[in-house]
């Protein structure tokens, strides 16, 4: 179900959020992620939400940061999560999978080879969990054309 179908009206570009690990790496390499996610995404179709981002994560109080990032979350047509990094523990990131999944926005999973595909807490909240960023981009693009994907 893309965004405009959950009643949500489209303003021209379909927004992803996009969740990765932060904790414990350098802003360099937050940064790159982002970057690496819209490259993937075609043309100017996408905006890429970053909800770790500077200009919303920082100096914010837990009480400031979450509401904001659940708005953000509410805001997108999609979510994305890089669940890729082994030995993370991805808690901020697994709150945002549970508000998406709260809020109807349709979530997409990238894994890695950490063989995370079948655990029930993943597939219950994703709707898509695949092992690559190029997989969970084209499961993105199947459902803007209206197309399925598994």
């Amino acid at each position: 179900m893309t965004g405009s179908e959950r009643g949500r009206p489209r303003r021209g570009q379909a927004r992803v959020y996009f969740a990765r690990a932060v904790d414990g790496r350098s802003g360099a390499e937050v940064r790159q992620a982002v970057i690496d996610v819209a490259s993937c995404l075609p043309g100017s179709g996408y905006e890429v939400v970053d909800g770790a981002s500077p200009a919303v994560a920082q100096g914010l109080k837990p009480e400031e940061l979450v509401p904001t990032q659940i708005s953000l979350v509410q805001s997108c047509d999609y979510f994305l999560l890089d669940l890729s990094l082994k030995d993370h523990l991805y808690i901020g990131c697994i709150a945002e999978l549970v508000y998406a999944r709260l809020s109807n926005v349709p979530s997409v999973i990238y894994t890695g080879n950490l063989n995370l595909e079948r655990r029930p807490w993943l597939s219950y909240h994703a709707t898509h969990v695949t092992t690559s960023l190029v997989e969970a981009v084209q499961w993105i693009r199947a459902q803007e054309e209206g197309n399925a994907f598994n």
